[in-house]
């Protein structure tokens, strides 16, 4: 019975001794969530933590593949990676892009639940622990919610949920992420290219850091970034001057696929935009450039021009 007792007093001082060290580590984490998101450094176990993003124009080049675990076609700077609301933070697959010097684009798609119930608050447990965890990620990350809402096509767009209830989603879970300090995050508010003007589901410009834009080369009439971006570009530029990503974007197999690659890069230099994410992955078309060595070579050339 002592034996038991004591062995009993060494685990409670032991877990208590734990308890105040966490604490003693999360009270030196230092957040700045000032609307400017200017650098702050702080040490969580000896990490530097950043706050912003390493550049604002003409620098980000990436890729999404599947699985995302998969080599990258190319060298780029940032990886985007898709998941469902409900699920944990990607803390792996976010680490290992970061150790490969790429900043990690989080795609977080409601499938399963109802964008009404977010902004009513009936995840709000989930999402302040997706939020702390995000903080505890330390360095910057790109969140994105509900891409494509402007299209017809998800659950959580047009005709199937009100740009009122998406705004008021959006609006509340950045309330939460704020509240919990993870301002490392930055919000990427991603519309489609042709679908309804997104003006109606726009947060505001103090929801969003970045504006990702999503299109593809798919009808013959696509013959230059301006078809295929400029009015989308026009339209929002009436409301944000965010700076704008091409988030998805991907020429399918054919004979001018080399250039379209070179004007989809070309285009992103041109208009002066943040960057692009080539959809190395078939979808409506299999838009995949990682055993197309001629494309490869083309897209590896030309995209000196948008890193720089």
């Amino acid at each position: 019975m002592i034996r038991s007792s004591r062995r009993v007093w060494q685990l409670i001082i032991t877990l208590a001794c734990a308890c105040a060290i966490g604490g003693i580590g999360a009270a030196l984490v230092l957040f700045n969530t000032g609307p400017d998101y200017h650098s702050a450094h702080s040490a969580i176990n000896e990490v530097t933590c950043t706050k912003t993003l390493p550049d604002t124009a003409g620098h980000y080049l990436g890729s999404v593949v599947r699985p995302v675990t998969a080599r990258q076609p190319f060298k780029g700077n940032i990886a985007e990676l898709y998941a469902g609301f409900g699920g944990h933070f990607p803390g792996t697959l976010t680490t290992r892009f970061r150790a490969a010097g790429m900043v990690p684009f989080i795609q977080v798609n409601p499938r399963k639940v109802k964008v009404a119930g977010i902004a009513a608050g009936h995840y709000d447990t989930y999402l302040r622990t997706y939020a702390r965890d995000a903080a505890r990620f330390c360095t910057p990350l790109v969140f994105s919610f509900g891409h494509e809402f402007n299209g017809h096509w998800y659950s959580w767009g047009y005709r199937h949920t009100s740009a009122h209830d998406f705004v008021a989603a959006w609006r509340h879970m950045h309330d939460i992420f704020v509240k919990e300090r993870a301002a490392n995050v930055f919000w990427a508010w991603d519309p489609d290219h042709a679908a309804q003007n997104p003006a109606p589901w726009w947060p505001g410009s103090s929801y969003v850091n970045w504006i990702g834009i999503d299109g593809y080369f798919r009808k013959s009439g696509q013959t230059s970034f301006r078809v295929l971006f400029g009015k989308r570009i026009a339209e929002i530029r009436k409301f944000s001057k965010a700076p704008i990503l091409i988030a998805e974007t991907g020429a399918p197999p054919s004979k001018r696929r080399a250039k379209q690659i070179r004007i989809l890069l070309g285009g992103v230099h041109h208009y002066g935009l943040l960057g692009l994410i080539y959809f190395d992955v078939p979808g409506i078309q299999n838009y995949r450039i990682n055993h197309d060595q001629a494309a490869l070579a083309v897209f590896k050339r030309a995209s000196a021009a948008v890193v720089h």
